[in-house]
């Protein structure tokens, strides 16, 4: 013994003398590689001049948001790959996709893409047999500081494309434009011609072909106070041809927006456009940009609350115009034909598309007469998609009220619409019948019937990485490191857990092992070793419609589930009751009492029960630990000597107090029934935290919030002043308290952003070092989420820092018992992943000689488990 202590002692007088922590494995470990369902979304769809229909949607299969296109036939087979390929090799996450038809049966496809830090847009040219013509990566379309966002696209017609996007470059919002032709050559200068680029706010264009090789562009305009509707024209060449920053189509004392907009054979262009409290209008534009239906345009329905305008073109330079409007009850779907003269062809007033029980939204039209709409349908009781096609007259063709376009449909969205030359109807969208987000398409031929599967067709459900989140981690005894988190590989959140040697090396299986064979949503783990090299892990389980239950697991030292693969259940049966928040300790004879809060639709406040567990899974008992009218909540649970803390309502139901009690082996409570206060102080007490006998909480009985704490005796009684001693007490608030037998660190807002600090006491609740604490981190940028592990007589504390302000880092400090700094002052960077780092966790080794620090990594866009050994 007193040459292991002679060890320890002279390892730690060498740690006085580091800098840094020097890490122990070659990289970050990422603790489990996880590959699951990932959303596909946001598709747009065109038609192919060879046949079939190009796709492209945002996929999530890398971790980041990629652009994947896809190629189906009119008989709706797949062409490409069944995972679709990706448009472009950058970086960064990819959004906003807007495509037109090129030459030869190829397709242009924009987008805005934050691969250089800030969004930029890039365009990318694939032909019918998935090349991409535009190099690997696409061409920058605009790479100016600051973002340009929202593009549009439009043909220039000769096989090029005319790209319109609002621009963040001087500071307000402009609208700027680029041409390209079908070998990515830049047409106008570097980074795009202004369209308008005053002071004001214009913003949200749209961009329609002039039929001359130029274009016309609409957009929202702030110039004069209020939002207007403005235009231009841009020429092949790039020259302006209205009036400098755009001619004035519609202006009135409210604002306009929401512009929809398509252009005629004759120069003429149309543009619908809402103004929120005042109903849906149009405006038809000549060929020098002069507003053809008075400067204030033409109004198509009647005050009320619609939605964004779709408009679609007829064969004699007239429009037609499809929203949703709630002023009949619940919104329902509107449309109306209108003439250049401003003559409503379908009535004397908005036409009624579809007005039927539940809510009718987002519709799309597509078409030059007859015409096809489509649009969210809840008639149900949930959204499914509808459409329907109407023809010269307006007379609807298709099942009155509408075709449901396919079955099984689950929250569908964003809707993509075409209707080919014979009439029939082309649809995609994206779809969680599969539990995350799909693509899906379906075609409605002229009668109204499916002409593809019943349920619509598959266009990609890939997998990928997938988010992990939540973590713990715990030493089994022999210096290897389990971790439980939330993963969502299966599209929800399942309890994962993994283990991993002091050497780096992953025990159980590369996917980790999951806690119980549920699909259903798993939240909250929490575990404790099992005594024997494994842990049971416990968590908030929602696969009971009653509400969450609290559910349990034993996994071995190697990796299998000793108990029910589904999880041992740990409440009762009854009617509607949440259970959550669990905390677990371990019962030192392998097996673990279990604590939580429950909430019991009866009466609707929430308790305080346990359980206790044994190496088999059985409950040996379950006790009430406090129960009454109001809140008992948040527990926490002492490993060894047993005792519960939680905040407590049960005075007042607005200001919390911190109670207690304490618990035997076989599930006596030792302490008075429902527990004993440890603080009743006025105002509000929450968020206890519990170590052996002392206890902490966040408190504001000064008027902000404070850190207080208590040690307690075996009875329950406090051993130091009255409801407390104050940790903290600075001006301003103290929160988010962690501790260890000593020392207690917290985030702190004296100095106007967050920090964190730590205080240190001895035995009898005095404070060792300076009032108000040692500054662990005080910067400007945000230091958060602290946690803290013994080690020896040092402090490890960890913490996720956004003093880059550009994303969140891992950072570390060691402080001796006299509070100096064995790290740089505020704390040495230990994770420098470039896309960022929260919530970290710490472990110990056996003999204090390393530490593990675990976090969320967002390296693949969406948080991943990594991990990394150090010695101090």
């Amino acid at each position: 013994m007193f040459i292991f202590v002679l060890i320890l002692l002279t390892f730690f007088s060498a740690v006085s003398h580091a800098q840094s922590p020097s890490p122990l494995w070659e990289s970050a470990l990422p603790v489990c590689e996880s590959y699951g369902k990932v959303d596909q979304q946001n598709p747009v769809m065109i038609k192919a001049k060879t046949g079939g229909y190009f796709i492209v949607f945002e996929d999530k299969r890398s971790g980041k948001n990629k652009l994947y296109a896809q190629h189906i036939d009119e008989a709706g087979n797949i062409l490409w790959e069944n995972d679709a390929i990706a448009i472009s090799k950058n970086t960064g996450n990819q959004s906003n996709a807007k495509i037109i038809a090129s030459k030869n049966g190829s397709f242009i496809v924009v987008w805005q893409d934050d691969s250089k830090g800030n969004l930029d847009i890039f365009a990318q040219r694939i032909n019918n047999g998935g090349a991409l013509l535009f190099g690997p990566s696409g061409i920058e379309i605009s790479s100016e500081e600051k973002n340009q966002i929202f593009p549009e696209i439009t043909t220039d017609s000769n096989g090029g494309a005319i790209i319109c996007w609002q621009d963040l470059r001087h500071n307000n919002e402009d609208i700027f434009a680029q041409r390209i032709d079908q070998n990515g050559n830049l047409l106008f200068k570097a980074n795009g011609i202004a369209i308008t680029s005053l002071q004001s706010t214009q913003w949200l264009p749209k961009i329609a072909s002039d039929h001359k090789g130029g274009a016309i562009v609409a957009w929202t305009d702030r110039r004069e106070g209020n939002y207007d509707l403005y235009a231009q024209r841009i020429g092949p060449d790039g020259k302006l041809y209205w009036q400098e920053n755009g001619k004035k189509a519609a202006g009135s004392a409210y604002s306009e927006e929401d512009p929809s907009i398509v252009t005629f054979d004759n120069g003429s262009s149309a543009i619908a456009y809402r103004i929120k409290n005042n109903g849906i209008f149009l405006q038809y534009i000549n060929s020098n940009g002069d507003p053809l239906l008075g400067e204030n345009g033409k109004q198509v329905s009647r005050a009320s609350a619609p939605s964004a305008p779709q408009i679609a073109r007829g064969n004699s330079n007239e429009s037609v115009i499809v929203w949703s409007d709630s002023f009949a009850g619940d919104a329902d779907i509107y449309s109306q034909r209108i003439d250049q003269s401003g003559n409503f062809l379908w009535g004397e007033k908005e036409y009624p598309l579809v007005q039927i029980r539940g809510v009718q939204e987002k519709p799309q039209i597509s078409g030059q007469g007859p015409w096809v709409v489509a649009w969210l349908d809840s008639r149900s009781g949930r959204p499914e998609i509808y459409c329907q096609q109407i023809g010269i007259s307006g007379l609807q063709k298709w099942k009155k009220n509408g075709k449901r376009i396919c079955r099984n449909q689950k929250e569908p969205e964003n809707i993509n619409l075409l209707e080919n030359n014979s009439g029939e109807a082309i649809l995609c969208f994206q779809d969680k019948r599969k539990g995350n987000y799909d693509i899906f398409a379906q075609k409605i031929d002229t009668t109204g019937e499916t002409a593809w599967s019943y349920d619509g067709l598959l266009v990609n459900a890939s997998r990928g990485k997938t988010a992990q989140k939540n973590i713990e981690i715990i030493n089994d005894g022999s210096d290897n490191y389990i971790f439980a988190f939330e993963d969502y590989r299966s599209g929800l959140s399942n309890i994962i857990l993994q283990k991993v040697s002091s050497s780096g090396r992953l025990l159980w299986s590369q996917s980790g092992i999951p806690a119980a064979f549920i699909n259903a949503k798993q939240k909250n783990p929490k575990m404790t070793s099992d005594g024997a090299g494994g842990v049971i892990v416990t968590w908030e389980d929602y696969r009971n419609p009653e509400g969450p239950k609290i559910f349990a697991q034993r996994i071995s030292s190697i990796g299998s589930r000793s108990w029910n693969k589904l999880g041992i259940n740990l409440t009762k049966p009854m009617g509607y009751s949440e259970q959550t928040k669990p905390q677990i300790a371990s019962d030192g004879k392998y097996g673990a009492i279990i604590v939580w809060e429950e909430n019991r639709g009866d009466y609707n406040a929430k308790d305080i029960f346990a359980t206790r567990l044994n190496s088999k899974g059985k409950a040996l008992w379950r006790k009430t630990i406090a129960t009454g009218g109001a809140d008992q909540s948040s527990p926490q649970i002492s490993p060894k000597k047993l005792i519960v803390v939680w905040s407590d309502n049960r005075i007042d139901a607005k200001n919390s107090d911190i109670y207690a009690q304490r618990l035997t082996l076989s599930g006596k409570t030792l302490w008075q029934e429902d527990g004993i206060a440890v603080c009743q102080a006025p105002d509000l007490q929450r968020d206890p935290q519990i170590i052996d006998t002392l206890i902490s909480w966040t408190d504001k009985g000064g008027g902000s919030f404070d850190i207080y704490a208590q040690k307690i005796d075996k009875y329950g009684s406090g051993q130091w002043v009255k409801d407390g001693i104050a940790i903290a007490q600075s001006a301003r608030s103290q929160q988010g308290a962690k501790m260890t037998q000593n020392t207690i660190v917290w985030e702190d807002f004296r100095q106007g952003n967050w920090d964190i600090y730590a205080q240190s006491f001895d035995s009898q609740g005095n404070l060792l070092w300076r009032e108000g604490g040692k500054a662990v981190a005080s910067l400007p940028g945000t230091q958060y989420n602290p946690q803290i592990k013994k080690a020896g007589n040092f402090n490890l504390i960890s913490w996720e820092d956004y003093r880059n302000e550009k994303n969140y880092a891992i950072y570390i400090q060691m402080l001796d018992s006299e509070g100096k700094n064995r790290y740089p002052t505020d704390g040495k960077l230990i994770l420098a992943s470039k896309d960022g780092g929260r919530f970290p966790k710490l472990a110990v080794s056996n003999n204090q000689s390393s530490f593990i620090v675990t976090w969320e990594d967002y390296r693949f866009g969406m948080p991943a488990v990594f991990a990394q050994r150090y010695s101090p």
